[in-house]
């Protein structure tokens, strides 16, 4: 069975939707790269405006992929199904070591 840890955490997944309602966008300081006209055009001809633009949705979906993620994650989903017992075979195993006097003894000569 799959249950949440947290299910109230899914209820920042429209997080991003609301700050983007509520905060005033950036203002423009007007800053550019000025191009001369034929290297301008150049670039957006080579560029392509549909390149740019699927680049543009694939970010955003990627990154919406991503926050989706974090919340499901930070709610802990996890997995409540009974785990059956493992066969259990095997061999028990001892360690004996001696620590008299007659192992100090050297039993071979090189």
């Amino acid at each position: 069975m799959f249950e949440l840890a947290d299910p109230l955490a899914l209820l920042l997944l429209p997080l991003p939707l609301l700050v983007r309602r509520l905060l005033s966008p950036a203002p423009n300081t007007g800053r550019a790269l000025r191009l001369p006209e034929r290297a301008s055009a150049a670039l957006l001809d080579r560029a392509g405006q549909s390149g740019a633009s699927h680049r543009a949705s694939v970010r955003k979906g990627a990154l919406w992929a991503a926050w989706i993620f974090l919340v499901l994650a930070l709610s802990g989903p996890r997995d409540l199904a009974p785990v059956s017992a493992l066969k259990v075979s095997g061999r028990d195993l001892a360690v004996v070591l001696d620590l008299s006097g007659s192992m100090v003894r050297d039993d071979f000569f090189l």
